[in-house]
Order: C-alpha cells, then structure tokens, then sequence
C-alpha cells in the first residue's frame, strides 16, 4: 500500500465504522411459510437513521392472509414498550407475490414487521404478519 493509500483507507475504515449495510434473509411466518425477503439495512448510527431497502417474493396476496386486506405494511418500534409505526407499504406487482419498498427509520435498532392489512392508512398492525425481524446496528 502507498503512502497515498493509507488516508483513503483510514477514511474507508473510519466511514465503516459509523456506519454499515446490514443483509437479512427473511423466510414467512407461519402464514405465509413459502413467503421469502431480502432485507439491506444501511445503519448510520451518528445520524440515527437506517435506509431500508425491501425485496420479497413468494407471497401470497394479501387478501388471502387475511379477508379484505390489499396491501403489506411495513411497521417498526423500537422495542415492545413504544407502539408500532406505520413506515410504508410494499409496492406489489405480480398479483401480489412480489413486493418492494424503500424506507428510511429514525432508528438504528428496532423491530420490523411486514403485516397484511385492509387499507393502507390503519394505524395498528393487524397481527396477520408475514416476516417479522429485529434490526440492530451489531
């Protein structure tokens, strides 16, 4: 490594340090089993914000987790002693066996759900959740 090199790598190293990409591979609840998700959480713990980049596949469409439902909402908390925040909705295509979403939390630990639901402006989750998964920084 040249001695250009080296501050370019502190500030790499440091940049990773304050902040990382975090992958889960996410498989279905009980309700939707063969349900799969891919989940990219870019942590930048100095500004306490993570980005959320969501892919799923293999759903089953949302009215048949639950009667009437139309969409999958995404929800976080912090931890189970603060209620849960509607984030957004995934963009569904294919009938409703894929979804996307982009999010970004006001958080850099917390938990998420994926939850069917009969409209996109509830204000609780229905509990007919579909991936459930704790993000955390480490």
């Amino acid at each position: 490594m040249s001695n250009k090199q080296i501050p370019v790598a502190l500030l790499v190293l440091f940049a990773a340090a304050c902040s990382g990409a975090r992958q889960y591979e996410l498989r279905g609840t009980p309700l939707a089993p063969a349900s799969d998700a891919k989940v990219v959480a870019n942590i930048d713990q100095n500004r306490n914000v993570t980005k959320l980049d969501i892919e799923s596949k293999n759903m089953s469409p949302p009215d048949r987790i639950m009667p009437g439902a139309t969409t999958y909402l995404v929800w976080v908390r912090k931890n189970d002693e603060v209620p849960w925040q509607r984030l957004g909705a995934l963009d569904l295509d294919d009938d409703g066996r894929t979804g996307n979403a982009q999010l970004t939390v006001s958080e850099s630990s917390f938990d998420m759900v994926v939850s069917a639901e009969k409209s996109s402006a509830v204000q609780a989750p229905s509990g007919k959740s579909i991936f459930e998964q704790r993000i955390q920084k480490e």
